[in-house]
């Protein structure tokens, strides 16, 4: 009996090849952009490992086949290798219209957000305008406000210095009316002669010229006085028209004159006188006075001696 016996193919060794897609670690900002597109590489990372394998099968079984091995493995291996690799096509393809369908509406989004940040700047841009307007109104009103306050106090001003230069004149006025009015009171009481005034008493003079005057025999103990005042800003002259005491020790009288109770000349008495131009009376008050002794008695009637005196004085004007 004759047995047929049936060889196994040889075995063939199976090299599977293991392919890793290393993916580059993304930019912190770009990473939740591109989160989707990260996870379709790892699905073409997985597919790219089974091209791999099955090219790695492909080569093995070309090993076994030239051993003797049927070529039907071969062939169902390029198939598989042709169909997977259309998958990855079609997968690559909806991968790039989806990476472009993304980026599209990325710039859409893009530019919807550029056109709003353009519109609101716009709007700020709008906003300034309006508030520059407003200022402007407010500055303009200011102005005016100011303007209007200053032309006010201007008038104000004005006003009160034309009141002012009118009460200023008329006090001007009137101290020219005062003036003259002085002047005229002035000469009128210079040209005042108050004529001759007689020992007699005491006796109080005003005006601007006049005689005291003392006449006759001795009198026992006779005194008299002339207070006499002349205009402001004028001082005395003084003359001389008689004098006639010629008793010893001014038994016969004597004359003195006094400025506020000072006597600046005399007693003049017997020949005893002076220039009485050159008398210091520099004010506009002085004071005469006349005074005498006992009458000597050398005999049963007693002698009468002459005192006589005529003083005159005139004002002039001080300088």
């Amino acid at each position: 009996m004759i047995r047929q016996v049936h060889h196994s193919p040889p075995l063939c060794l199976l090299t599977v090849v293991v392919v890793v897609v290393v993916l580059q670690p993304r930019l912190a900002s770009t990473e939740s952009l591109l989160q989707s597109l990260t996870q379709e590489e790892l699905v073409l990372s997985v597919i790219a490992n089974q091209m791999a394998i099955l090219r790695g099968m492909n080569e093995s079984s070309s090993v076994c086949t030239s051993g003797g091995g049927d070529l039907s493995m071969q062939q169902l291996v390029m198939t598989k290798i042709q169909v997977l690799e259309e998958r990855v096509n079609e997968q690559v393809m909806h991968m790039n219209e989806q990476g472009m369908n993304k980026m599209q509406a990325l710039e859409e989004r893009v530019n919807e957000q550029v056109m709003n940040m353009n519109e609101q700047g716009m709007n700020m841009n709008e906003q300034g305008m309006n508030m520059n307007e407003q200022v402007m109104d407010k500055m303009q009103a200011l102005e005016e406000r100011v303007d209007e306050q200053v032309m006010s106090k201007t008038a104000e001003l004005e006003e009160k210095m034309a009141l002012m230069v009118q009460e200023q004149e008329e006090v001007a006025k009137n101290a020219v009316r005062r003036y003259f009015a002085d002047q005229e009171a002035l000469q009128a009481l210079l040209h005042k002669d108050l004529g001759v005034s007689s020992c007699n008493n005491h006796k109080v003079l005003h005006g601007g010229k006049g005689i005291l005057k003392r006449s006759g025999a001795v009198t026992s103990n006779q005194q008299c006085s002339w207070d006499v005042t002349l205009p402001e800003g004028s001082h005395p002259v003084f003359s001389w028209s008689a004098f006639i005491m010629t008793c010893r020790r001014c038994v016969c009288g004597s004359v003195t004159l006094w400025v506020e109770d000072v006597a600046v000349a005399g007693p003049f008495c017997g020949d005893s006188t002076q220039n009485m131009s050159q008398t210091p009376v520099k004010g506009n008050k002085f004071r005469v006075e006349y005074k005498n002794g006992p009458t000597q008695v050398n005999s049963p009637s007693p002698i009468k001696r002459p005192s006589t005196f005529t003083l005159s004085f005139h004002a002039v004007i001080s300088t």
